[in-house]
């Protein structure tokens, strides 16, 4: 079996993996990589939860949840539901793109697929974390943020809406990929302000969803670019599922 063959049934090994709601080894190894930050950042906005503190030590575990808390917590958990209301926003857009067809790749209607999927995880979030904001709305007065107009979040993408071929499902899975990335990085910065720690354990695997959504698709930027000849790097089966996989950088031209 060639190399490009065995590349092509590792990744759909993987993908495979994601359609029956199993963990891939790429996920995982993604994953696992955002939660030893993770560990480090929820045990400090942990430990800020629970303890009061002064100049000199940690005091006592507070005794209270306050609403002024909860309202900052609301607050958080509305940077979140944007991302998620974003992330809909763009997979729906490209699931409608001419990228997805066998003369782009073997691969890409399995592709699309996989998108779907994440799709629907990040419907699942969007829910989880309007529930959690409306369970505090009485006391905080805070409003879940409704979705923005799809067009607006394609504005930083003018070039998308013509992508076809191999090269335009190289961009965007190159694309898919740094969204889901930026959007675990974006979780990571707003989770040491949460007051509520069975919140910052939730942010935490949302988070971590996101990787492992970074993981697949940057995995699959890096195959299909390697079975389409869009890359002289080398990629082997091995180095694939290994965790070793470099950031694949896409061409700016897409992006205003």
């Amino acid at each position: 079996m060639s190399t490009k063959s065995k590349l092509a049934d590792t990744f759909q090994g993987i993908c495979d993996a994601v359609m029956n709601n199993k963990e891939s080894k790429v996920e995982t190894i993604s994953r696992r990589i955002w939660l030893q930050n993770f560990a480090a950042v929820s045990a400090t906005a942990g430990v800020v939860w629970a303890c009061g503190s002064n100049d000199d030590k940690a005091t006592a575990v507070a005794a209270t949840y306050t609403t002024e808390q909860k309202r900052s917590d609301a607050a958080t958990m509305n940077i979140a539901l944007g991302l998620e209301h974003e992330a809909i926003a763009l997979y729906t857009a490209a699931a409608g793109l001419g990228v997805w067809g066998t003369d782009a790749s073997a691969l890409a209607p399995t592709l699309k697929e996989v998108a779907l999927k994440f799709a629907e995880h990040h419907v699942t979030h969007r829910n989880t974390l309007i529930s959690a904001i409306e369970s505090i709305k009485a006391e905080t007065a805070v409003e879940p943020v409704a979705a923005g107009a799809a067009a607006d979040y394609l504005t930083p993408y003018p070039g998308i809406a013509g992508l076809s071929g191999p090269s335009g499902l190289l961009l965007v899975l190159q694309v898919a990929a740094e969204r889901e990335m930026n959007a675990a990085n974006a979780y990571y910065s707003v989770i040491p302000k949460v007051y509520n720690s069975e919140l910052i354990q939730a942010l935490g695997g949302l988070s971590a969803d996101e990787s492992a959504h970074y993981g697949v698709l940057n995995a699959a930027a890096l195959v299909h670019a390697a079975l389409s000849g869009q890359t002289n790097s080398e990629l082997t089966t091995a180095n694939l599922v290994s965790g070793a996989l470099p950031a694949f950088a896409y061409p700016r031209a897409v992006r205003s």
